[in-house]
């Protein structure tokens, strides 16, 4: 599946975090490093599939314990931001990367 780095059938933050710290890779990019489209770089495209098929192959349990955690979250008080914020949190680590990276 696209945007799996890892290969473990699932596309979660694992994945995301590999792509992230691969981000900007002109040359020699491979699935493993976030490379998706086969165009030997990481890049936006890339991580739009890591997006698109982000938490796939979560399994039922996975998704109920995730529920149980975000009701006791809930409960203390804790706001849990949307799925859209993901996004946006995605490209506060890449502008950081590129920033630490020179590029």
């Amino acid at each position: 599946t696209y945007g799996d780095t890892n290969l473990d059938r699932r596309v979660d933050f694992n994945d995301l975090l590999a792509t992230a710290q691969n981000y900007g890779i002109a040359t020699g990019g491979t699935w493993a490093t976030g490379d998706f489209t086969g165009d030997d770089q990481v890049n936006f495209s890339d991580l739009l599939l890591v997006s698109q098929n982000y938490n796939f192959g979560v399994s039922l349990s996975d998704a109920e314990g995730f529920g149980s955690s975000l009701q006791r979250l809930t409960a203390m008080g804790y706001v849990v931001p949307e799925p859209s914020s993901l996004l946006i949190v995605t490209g506060v680590i890449f502008v950081g990367l590129r920033r630490n990276r020179g590029i």
